[in-house]
């Protein structure tokens, strides 16, 4: 495995798996700029990426976020960049991730994801919905088509059940530090 380049950490995984809040805590313990691609996407279309999602598709908010996604590694200074779930789904944000830093994949399963996403009550307004029916039953679709996604883009894999943020983010720290030796 190639070293990737420093002053960079991506936070990759699925809806509910903690990286907006473990890019905020491990942005304030490293004293690093913190970006959220969602949030990025959101405050430069004034939409919610619900909204976007049902007025271009999933392919349209792809391409925005494909374009804030550069962006952000386009960046000088260390960041933590919290991207969205699907991001891996396109290749060329695989590439662009491993060539410009760490990507840690916050692993979680497929129950935990359900319910942390019913205790989120902003989860319907702000994430793309899914489908009427057994929202579990699509989760763990989706999740198992991804699975393979991130256990490729990843340097390093964190699972987050059970797991509290600190817990998270010291995990993390830890790896940075060896890899800094």
């Amino acid at each position: 495995m190639s070293t990737p380049a420093e002053g960079l950490v991506h936070l990759i995984g699925f809806r509910g798996s903690g990286k907006s809040r473990v890019a905020r805590e491990l942005g304030a313990r490293l004293g690093w700029e913190v970006i959220d691609i969602d949030q990025v996407i959101q405050e430069s279309t004034s939409r919610s990426i619900a909204e976007i999602f049902r007025d271009r598709g999933e392919e349209g908010f792809r391409d925005l976020e494909e374009r804030a996604l550069a962006e952000a590694c386009a960046g000088s200074g260390p960041t933590v960049v919290a991207t969205g779930g699907g991001c891996v789904v396109r290749p060329a944000n695989v590439k662009l991730l491993r060539s410009t830093g760490v990507v840690v994949w916050l692993e979680i399963s497929p129950a935990e994801s359900r319910r942390r996403l019913a205790a989120d009550p902003a989860s319907p307004s702000q994430r793309p919905p899914l489908r009427d029916g057994d929202a579990l039953l699509e989760i763990e679709e989706v999740l198992g088509r991804r699975i393979p996604l991130y256990a490729a883009a990843c340097h390093l894999r964190v699972p987050t059940d059970g797991r509290m943020v600190p817990e998270i983010v010291a995990t993390i720290m830890q790896d940075l530090a060896s890899r800094s030796r």
